[in-house]
């Protein structure tokens, strides 16, 4: 198992589960959780400036960066990307000549 690491130190793209929140102000912890962001969710960082955007499911989430130095989490490993295919399109049959 991988050491966790900060939300704040990943790069843009990387997905991951968040494995613990350290806060010592109980309502930032409240509203983190009531926004779906809880220790074994599934994140993706979508940007980090000029403030953190997660997508956490379906929603996204702008975080200032002390409270993304809160959340740690586990880096999932690196998919490949999957090449796009690219269509060529013909119109021989429109030759008026």
């Amino acid at each position: 198992m991988e050491n966790p690491v900060a939300l704040n130190q990943i790069t843009k793209g990387t997905r991951g589960t968040i494995v613990s929140i350290y806060t010592d102000d109980e309502r930032r912890l409240r509203k983190l959780l009531a926004m779906g962001i809880y220790p074994g969710a599934q994140i993706e960082l979508l940007q980090r400036f000029p403030s953190f955007i997660i997508s956490v499911g379906n929603t996204q989430i702008a975080l200032d960066s002390d409270i993304a130095a809160e959340i740690k989490l586990i880096p999932s490993p690196a998919r490949p990307r999957r090449r796009r295919k690219r269509w060529r399109i013909s119109f021989s049959w429109l030759n008026m000549q």
